[in-house]
């Protein structure tokens, strides 16, 4: 019998909230489960901590499977295709990082894809890394953007150059962590005294959220973590960082990419095309159901 899983962040009780229809094993295991489960609408069971509201997927598979699906990811054409929201993304987040910290210093950035972020800090004046496990993006990074890349992640130890930083940025990445304290620690360990962090991830406690429930958009087999108000507080402050910036987290994409988003959420994954024109549109998006949190190290 497997152990009761507890709350990676408080360690208090979990309850059952959404029966899984797919298992980590199964998930983690297929030739292309980003498609796949874009199709199906799959997702993990998801418990819910009765103390501090976080949601989370326990793993019925040896983490190391996982760290090797992402490592082995293959090219991600729609991602590369809403370049230019990402980098208005960018941009407007750096402006923001400008606020707190008036000088660029140095950047990592975790998780970092094919390096748009790094590259457009690059750009601000950052001395900046990206960090990725993915072969495809680094190599991408590199070639098409001659950016720092760096491959690997922070719970493998790597001689990090630039270290320690000033800043350390993590995009839609903690949601994937089987151990999210783990990782927030470790960014700890890569930033100087008072360096920043800057991260986003999906909102549980969000009304959109709230009314969606478990047909909610960011619910997915590879999203292991759903944080609330709450128990992001408290995970940051276990790891060691203040909270000195919090706010809902606004995101460029590109027409096409919303287009494909919602009607694999409305029709199990069948989309008509949309025109070229419409492809190159960028809009802004914000649901109010992603954090962005910009956090010190004591």
């Amino acid at each position: 019998m497997r152990d009761q899983p507890v709350c990676p962040v408080c360690r208090g009780e979990v309850r059952l909230w959404a029966e899984g229809n797919v298992s980590a094993r199964q998930f983690f295991s297929a030739a292309e489960p980003y498609a796949i489960a874009a199709g199906a609408r799959l997702r993990l069971p998801i418990y819910v901590c009765v103390e501090c509201g976080h949601g989370m997927s326990p793993l019925d598979v040896d983490p190391g499977v996982v760290a090797e699906w992402y490592a082995e990811a293959k090219l991600d054409h729609m991602f590369l295709a809403g370049e230019r929201a990402r980098r208005l993304t960018a941009r407007a987040v750096l402006r923001r990082m400008a606020s707190l910290r008036h000088v660029p210093g140095s950047l990592l950035d975790v998780g970092a894809g094919p390096g748009i972020f790094v590259s457009e800090a690059a750009r601000a004046g950052w001395q900046a890394y990206g960090l990725e496990p993915a072969a495809w993006a680094v190599h991408h990074g590199r070639d098409a953007f001659n950016v720092s890349m760096i491959k690997g992640d922070l719970l493998s130890p790597l001689d990090l150059p630039g270290k320690p930083f000033n800043v350390v940025t993590m995009f839609d990445v903690v949601e994937h962590a089987a151990e999210p304290l783990t990782l927030l620690r470790s960014a700890a360990t890569v930033l100087r005294p008072g360096g920043l962090l800057v991260l986003t991830t999906p909102r549980f406690d969000s009304l959109l959220a709230r009314i969606l429930g478990r047909h909610w958009y960011c619910i997915f087999p590879a999203h292991l973590q759903y944080f609330t108000s709450n128990s992001l507080q408290l995970a940051l402050a276990a790891a060691g960082f203040d909270v000195v910036k919090r706010l809902g987290h606004t995101r460029c994409v590109s027409w096409q990419y919303g287009w494909r988003r919602l009607c694999a959420w409305l029709v199990d994954g069948a989309w008509p095309a949309s025109s070229r024109g419409a492809r190159a549109m960028s809009i802004p998006v914000n649901f109010g159901d992603e954090f962005e949190v910009y956090a010190r190290k004591r």
